[in-house]
């Protein structure tokens, strides 16, 4: 017998991974410098035409493909947003047992660097699931929409969600060895408290070559609680880029290993 296993997406920073009202003025503005005071300095935009395709191996077996892509600026309301999209597929061996299809979009805004809505799809097995999360990050609330349900809860000022996060911390200067970012995540109902530790540099081999890169392991607790589901550690590119490389993360039953594969970046034309 086949037990059910779950392969996450990769976009919860997979962090698909440990877990989305136009605004503009003053308020904003201090919510962006309070942002960039408290995580470091920003070095990096959100690159559009950027597209980065993985592969997924569990307990050391092809699982899956998973991508991750930016798109071209869309207006949300009267803001101007970048659209990212996460997708993960099981293979076809793995679709007999426990088909996995998961897509998640977080449009990004541009100015602050906070998302402004987020949409997920989630089907896995024969379980089906949507969300979508309009975020007022003047007010610091969202309205979540789930399977028909509104609901409102309140948030943290200047948080992430699930997909945004990888993003942003890609845009930070990367704190030494050691040391730590912590950003606020909102994702299902909850107000999440994310570390990013820095581990140090490391060399990482994929099909598309050899990297210089830096290891990290995020943690995520709910009120003050780390939670018991295992760390996932993440290498991205030393320097300014910070691209993903290698994500590796404990699951239920094994262990789940996501490799870069194929990466193109943005042309001049798609900044």
């Amino acid at each position: 017998m086949i037990k059910r296993v779950h392969l996450p997406a990769i976009s919860l920073f997979l962090f698909g991974f440990l877990f989305f009202i136009p605004f503009f003025g003053k308020e904003m503005k201090a919510l962006s410098s309070m942002i960039n005071e408290q995580e470091g300095k920003v070095l990096y935009s959100f690159p559009s035409g950027e597209r980065l395709e993985f592969s997924i191996k569990w307990m050391g077996m092809n699982a899956g493909t998973a991508i991750l892509e930016v798109g071209k600026p869309v207006m949300i309301g009267s803001n101007k947003a970048v659209p990212i999209t996460s997708i993960a597929r099981s293979n076809d061996f793995i679709s007999r047992f426990f088909p996995v299809e998961d897509k998640i979009e977080s449009f990004i805004d541009t100015e602050n660097l906070v998302p402004l809505e987020f949409k997920m799809y989630q089907r896995e097995g024969r379980r089906v699931k949507s969300r979508e999360v309009h975020y007022d990050q003047v007010n610091h609330k969202v309205l979540q929409v789930e399977e028909g349900k509104e609901e409102t809860f309140n948030i943290e000022p200047g948080a992430q969600d699930a997909l945004s996060v990888l993003y942003f911390f890609r845009t930070l200067e990367f704190p030494p060895p050691g040391e730590s970012s912590f950003i606020k995540v909102y994702e299902g109902g909850k107000n999440w408290d994310l570390e990013i530790k820095v581990i140090g540099k490391e060399a990482i081999e994929t099909p598309i070559g050899s990297f210089i890169t830096v290891k990290t392991v995020a943690m995520a607790k709910y009120e003050g609680i780390f939670l018991n589901k295992g760390d996932i550690t993440v290498w991205f590119t030393d320097d300014a880029k910070h691209i993903p490389v290698q994500m590796r993360s404990k699951v239920t039953i094994g262990s789940v290993a996501v490799l870069l594969v194929s990466k193109q970046e943005a042309s001049p034309s798609d900044r």
